[in-house]
């Protein structure tokens, strides 16, 4: 299991856990594997965007 990391720069806490130790630990199903996947997927494309149009109004 992956171990706390301390605050990190600006005071901020960040505790770092790989995915593969998230899956074991909270067991999930295949389905909910596929839901998370898809949800991450279009969380990171959001984002993507986002940054795209502030890099567009500079």
């Amino acid at each position: 299991m992956s171990q706390y990391q301390g605050p990190a720069p600006g005071g901020r806490a960040v505790a770092a856990a790989r995915w593969d130790d998230l899956v074991e630990e909270f067991e999930f199903s295949p389905a909910e594997q596929a839901e998370i996947d898809r949800g991450a997927a279009e969380m990171i494309a959001a984002v993507r965007a986002h940054r795209l149009a502030e890099v567009r109004k500079r």
